[in-house]
């Protein structure tokens, strides 16, 4: 049930925080409408646009907190209330439209975006305040145009809406996601249409800067561009490896020239000899067998040499 009586209670002096859906409203051309018109014509225009705008604010539960000329700043508990008082505008404004002279009639931009809202002295600041503005500038006249965080947060059985797709937004540091509500049956064909012609008119003018992935809009499903692959800055652990015996490590791991290889096979042999001499004199009779164990030792660095020297 929609209640006419505001919700939103704002106090003064406290700085509060509270999460709000925010409307901005305004009307298409307006700069360039007064410019043609006498004073008395643009106050009277203004008399017919706020006398359309106000009740409707006021039937879906929205708190004017500021209004400027042609443009509101309005709040609401709700972001399904917030959808729908910006589709009433677009109705209500467009049967105005079709029994009214030419001097009386308008066209009225919405964006809503959802967000904790800074409030103080009847007034709300904050980035959801700055994206909705930003995203007013993205809505044509005659749209209804919310982000993400509203459609979300709604109510989709009681509204439709069509992606916009991502926007880069001036003054916000990430991409936004924006919706259209469709207010009238066959509206998603009328305006996939309007896109795909705007698309090919953009990219005719400048192919390079203008296409579907340029910084100013992105294509609706998240890109390669958003999400860029990172590469770790992790270093691999150390690899394990088992201990080899000395002599292996040291014919392994180093290349030796032909003299090198014939100096140490020397040495060895030297060392193999005296040993042969120590156990000879510690306790004779062994001699035999030492002389098969230091014969096998000295083929096995051999054949590592030769390995070594001839791998194939």
């Amino acid at each position: 049930m929609l209640n006419s009586t505001p919700l939103i209670q704002i106090t003064e002096s406290k700085l509060e925080t509270k999460v709000l859906s925010v409307m901005f409203t305004d009307m298409k051309g307006f700069t360039n409408r007064t410019s043609g018109q006498s004073r008395q014509e643009i106050e009277d225009l203004l008399s017919v646009h706020d006398k359309i705008m106000r009740p409707i604010f006021t039937k879906y539960g929205g708190r004017i907190i500021k209004t400027i000329g042609d443009a509101f700043l309005v709040v609401f508990e709700s972001p399904t209330d917030a959808v729908l008082c910006g589709i009433k505008i677009q109705t209500t404004v467009e049967h105005h439209n079709s029994r009214s002279n030419k001097a009386d009639q308008f066209i009225v931009r919405v964006a809503i975006n959802s967000g904790e809202v800074h409030i103080k002295d009847n007034d709300v600041f904050g980035e959801p305040v700055n994206i909705a503005a930003r995203v007013e500038g993205v809505a044509d006249g005659g749209e209804v145009a919310l982000t993400e965080s509203v459609f979300l947060a709604m109510n989709k059985n009681e509204i439709k809406t069509m992606s916009m797709g991502i926007h880069e937004l001036k003054g916000i540091p990430y991409p936004i996601k924006i919706y259209r509500a469709l207010i009238h049956p066959g509206d998603e064909n009328k305006y996939k249409k309007i896109d795909e012609e705007n698309l090919k008119k953009s990219t005719e003018k400048s192919p390079a800067k203008n296409n579907i992935f340029s910084k100013k809009t992105l294509p609706p499903t998240h890109s390669q561009k958003e999400h860029p692959p990172v590469m770790s800055q992790k270093r691999a652990p150390p690899m394990k490896y088992k201990e080899k015996p000395l002599v292996y490590t040291v014919v392994h791991t180093h290349r030796f020239s032909s003299i090198s290889n014939f100096l140490f096979i020397i040495i060895l042999g030297g060392i193999a000899y005296s040993l042969y001499l120590w156990v000879e004199s510690v306790q004779p009779g062994t001699l035999y067998n030492f002389y098969i164990y230091a014969e096998n030792y000295l083929m096995f660095v051999i054949n590592s040499i030769l390995t070594n020297l001839f791998p194939n």
